[in-house]
Parts: structure tokens; C-alpha cells; sequence
């Protein structure tokens, strides 16, 4: 068995001070003794709470608990042997991504959506192929290791936005924390594939000494320059609110070619979103890794069983109070 959200279990804690309640004894006044004469206990009390009530009680909560951590079983477990490339993606979340020079369909959108939309469309592509990412801008930081779990992937990748990282554009830490996350992987091929608009102007790491660092361990960074030459449009906050502007923006083409060629890699300019999908394609002829993975792709969810245990266990319990209340009326 195995639960998508797992971490709701920890509210069956919460059924513990019902448990304790239940130990102590209850006492209630009634105007008469006279309807108490069928109910006295050996306590000489009137059990609001029977043990029938409690068990009713926990079993409902602590199933609904249970559904609502969505449980599941796996039908079948397995493994295979799949091919595939270790791969950390270095995306730039510097301010000038938000630059409005890309266009998905005929929707202008910005430097980073464009590049998010064409990862997606990437690594649906790679079932067997690892893939992390790291994201920078002023800093530089794994949002993601290594994963085959591509769903989980895509979900950090929609929580990336511009400035996540700060606004300048570190590239060379980009490069060293890409690297330092595959340096220890076993794999014929490692790659960093780093998509970035601007020039390096942050970090403690220079572009060059990053990728020397990279080619000595066997690894190849792939980068990409992304935007269009000349003035682009990019969003500006005005004291009049936020507005479109005209801006240079320039790609620092030279040395993103120096870090690709000194991996045994290559540099590519992209200036839409059909030339960014083309260098990814480029990928599949790379030597691939021979690896042993599990296989558990047939699932069966349960909580609707979890969910209806609940439910009929609350409801009977109600329904039991209520018709003890009227005979005690």
C-alpha cells in the first residue's frame, strides 16, 4: 500500500483527547429519577458515551483520515532495463526572462514561460531519462535532483518564477551546483543543459572555471541563449502601475560558446519557441545508460473505501444517539 499525501496520517493524533475524554466519568442532572430507573450504571452514572459510541467515532474519523491521504495499492511491482541520460537542466530566473519576445501559439508570453512549456514538452518525451534542475539568477540552487518521477518534475517547474532566485544572472554557480549533482552519478553521459538570456554578473564562480570544473569530471554543457537580438518588450513597475518598455537585452554569446566547447558540448541561439524544441531534439542522439528501474505503473486507489467506511461509521453513530435520546426523553 502507498499514500499520495501521506503526511494527512499525522492527524490521527488528534482522536487521542476523545480517547482520554471518554476515561473519565460523565455525570448528568435529570429533573427525574424515575427515567433513569433502565440506565443506571455501576458507576451511577448515565455513559453518554458508550464504548459502542467511541468505537463508531474512531473508526469513522481515522477511515476519513485514511481517505483523505489517498491511499492505493500496487498491482504489480517489477523492474526493467530502459536506457536513458542523466540530465540537470540550469533554467536563468533573472529579470530580463520576463522579457516578452517569445510566443506560444499566438500569445506573447515571456523568456521563462516559453522555455517552461518547451521543457514539458521535453521531457514527455524521455520516460527513462533522469532529469533535475537547478535555478538561478543572483543565486543558484537545486529546485529539483535528479528524479524519473517526471510528474513531481513538472511540478516544481510550475512553481518557478521570475526573481525566484534574485534578478542578476550567476552562470557560473549554475553550472557548479548542475555539476556538483552528477559528478557522483554513475552514467556513460552526463549533461547540463543551461538556458539563459543574459550575461553573467553575480555569483562566487566565474562561467569559465565552472566549466573547467565540468569537462574535468566528464560532463557536457549544452547552453542556450535565449531572445531575440535589438530592443525587446519587457514589463516595467511604474509609479503609474506596470507597463511595457522597449529594452536591450543582449545574450553573451561568446562565452556561453567557451563553456560548450570546452565540455566537448555545444552552444545554440534560440529565438523561439520552434528553434528551443529542435536543440532539444538534438538530445536523443546522445549516447544513452543502460539502467535497471521498477516498474509500478498499475495502480488501484482505495480511499473510496476508506471514504465510505467513514462515512457509514459517523452515520451510524448518529443514528444510534439520536433514537437513545428519544428513549430517554
Amino acid at each position: 500500500m502507498y499514500f499520495e499525501h501521506g503526511y494527512y496520517l499525522i492527524l490521527i493524533l488528534l482522536t487521542i483527547p476523545v480517547v482520554i475524554y471518554y476515561l473519565k466519568p460523565v455525570r448528568v442532572k435529570f429533573s427525574s429519577t424515575f427515567k433513569l430507573r433502565d440506565y443506571s450504571t455501576s458507576r451511577g452514572v448515565v455513559a453518554l458515551i458508550s464504548p459502542l459510541d467511541l468505537l463508531l467515532f474512531l473508526v469513522g474519523v481515522v477511515s476519513l483520515i485514511v481517505a483523505l491521504a489517498r491511499p492505493g495499492i500496487a498491482d504489480k511491482e517489477s523492474k526493467k532495463v530502459a536506457e536513458g541520460i542523466d540530465i540537470m537542466l540550469g533554467v536563468d530566473a533573472s529579470g530580463s526572462m520576463a522579457a516578452l519576445d517569445f510566443k506560444i501559439g499566438t500569445e506573447h508570453v515571456s523568456r521563462l514561460d516559453a522555455v517552461k512549456s518547451v521543457i514539458k514538452n521535453f521531457i514527455l518525451e524521455r520516460p527513462n531519462d533522469r532529469i533535475g534542475m537547478v535555478v538561478f539568477g543572483t543565486n543558484a540552487y537545486t529546485q529539483i535532483p535528479l528524479t524519473l518521477d517526471h510528474n513531481v518534475f513538472n511540478m516544481f517547474l510550475d512553481r518557478v518564477e521570475i526573481g525566484i532566485a534574485g534578478d542578476s544572472t550567476a552562470v557560473g554557480d549554475a553550472i557548479a551546483v548542475a555539476t556538483n549533482r552528477l559528478k557522483d552519478v554513475e552514467s556513460k553521459t552526463k549533461v547540463v543543459i543551461l538556458l539563459t538570456d543574459g550575461v553573467s554578473n553575480a555569483g562566487t564562480l566565474s562561467p569559465k572555471a565552472a566549466a573547467s570544473a565540468a569537462a574535468g569530471l566528464g560532463i557536457r554543457v549544452y547552453t542556450i541563449g535565449i531572445g531575440q537580438q535589438g530592443p525587446v518588450p519587457i514589463p516595467q513597475d511604474t509609479v503609474f502601475g506596470k507597463r511595457i518598455v522597449q529594452a536591450e537585452l543582449p545574450v553573451d554569446e561568446a562565452s556561453l560558446k567557451e563553456i560548450a566547447a570546452k565540455t566537448d558540448a555545444k552552444f545554440f541561439k534560440a529565438s523561439d519557441t520552434t528553434s528551443l524544441q529542435e536543440i532539444y531534439d538534438l538530445i536523443d542522439k546522445l549516447e544513452k545508460t543502460r539502467m535497471e528501474i521498477n516498474d509500478n505503473k498499475r495502480y488501484t486507489d482505495i480511499f473510496d473505501v476508506f471514504l465510505l467506511i467513514g462515512l457509514s461509521s459517523l452515520l451510524l453513530l448518529a443514528v444510534f444517539n439520536i433514537t437513545r435520546f428519544k428513549r430517554l426523553a
